[in-house]
Order: structure tokens, then C-alpha cells, then sequence
């Protein structure tokens, strides 16, 4: 095998974006936001698609402003 072929097949960008999307625990989420986005351009794109439609409509931010 040539050291320059991938080793796995290359899985489309639905299939990615399905996996992350099915990422619930948010105690994982920040590093999955942080993470996936910086291993390739089509990763990015299917973490933020997946974070857009599943993750962000459910999220909330709160500000403690010591009233």
C-alpha cells in the first residue's frame, strides 16, 4: 500500500454531519466544536451544519450580572 492512499474510505458529509449531531452530552459539545472544526474543511462544514440544526436551537446562555 502507498503511504500517501487512505487507509479507510472517505465518508460523505451527510454521514459526518449525522454523527456529530447525534453528540448529546454537553459536557462534550465545547470540544467537538473546538476539535472537529480544525481537522479538515469538510469536517468544519459538517460540525457547524450539524451544530446549526441540532445543538444551537437548544441552547442557552446565561449571565450572572450580581444583582
Amino acid at each position: 500500500m502507498d503511504a500517501h492512499q487512505p487507509k479507510c474510505p472517505h465518508l460523505p458529509l451527510e454521514v459526518w454531519t449525522r454523527i456529530i449531531s447525534k453528540i448529546i452530552d454537553c459536557r462534550y459539545l465545547p470540544r467537538v466544536w473546538l476539535n472537529c472544526r480544525r481537522v479538515s474543511y469538510a469536517l468544519k462544514v459538517a460540525t457547524e451544519t450539524a451544530f446549526i440544526a441540532k445543538h444551537l436551537p437548544h441552547t442557552r446562555i446565561e449571565f450572572d450580572t450580581g444583582i
